[in-house]
C-alpha cells in the first residue's frame, strides 16, 4: 500500500511534502464531526487501516485533506466486496412489491413450457412445399425487405 498522498495531476508526494501544503494554504480544508473522538478515530487509521503516525496526525490533526491514491481500482474493488459480503444482507421486498415478479415469472414459466411443446411439434411439421418462391414474390413487391420478415410473413399466414 502506497504511504503517499497524490495531487492533480498524479504527482505523488510525501507526507511531510503534503504538510508543507498545507501550512502553505494549498491543501483543502476539511470540517470534521465534532461528535467524533478525534483519538478514536486516530487509533482506528493507524492500527486497523495501515496509515502511518504522520499520516493520521495530518489527517485529523491538522484537519486538511489532500487525495490519497494509494490502491489500484482491483484492490478497492476487493476491497468494498470483502465489505459486502461481510456486512451486507439481502433485502427482500414486503408482498405488495412482490406481486409485480411474481406475476412476471409465472408469465415467463407458462411460455417457456408452451413454448418447449411448440418447438416439438413444429420440428415435427415439415417446411411449406414452395417457401421459397413465396418469399421471391414477396421480396419482388419489396425489394428493401429482408427474406427473414417474408418468411415470418408468411409463417404467420400459415398458423392463423
Amino acid at each position: 500500500m502506497c504511504s503517499e498522498i497524490t495531487l492533480r495531476p498524479y504527482q505523488c508526494v510525501s507526507w511531510e511534502q503534503a504538510e508543507a501544503l498545507h501550512e502553505k494554504g494549498l491543501s483543502e480544508p476539511v470540517l470534521l464531526d465534532r461528535s467524533v473522538d478525534i483519538d478514536a478515530k486516530f487509533d482506528v487509521l493507524v492500527k486497523h487501516n495501515n496509515v502511518d503516525y504522520e499520516g493520521a496526525k495530518f489527517l485529523l490533526h491538522h484537519k486538511r485533506r489532500v487525495e490519497i491514491n494509494a490502491l489500484t481500482t482491483k484492490e478497492i474493488l476487493s476491497l468494498i466486496e470483502a465489505a459486502f459480503e461481510k456486512h451486507s444482507k439481502k433485502v427482500l421486498p414486503d408482498r405488495e412489491h412482490l406481486e409485480g415478479p411474481w406475476q412476471e415469472q409465472l408469465l415467463a414459466a407458462h411460455i417457456a413450457k408452451v413454448e418447449a411443446k411448440m418447438r416439438d411439434e413444429i420440428v415435427a411439421k415439415q417446411m411449406l412445399y414452395g417457401l421459397l418462391d413465396e418469399v421471391k414474390e414477396i421480396l419482388a413487391n419489396e425489394p428493401n425487405l429482408a427474406w427473414g420478415e417474408a418468411v415470418r410473413r408468411i409463417a404467420t399466414k400459415t398458423i392463423l
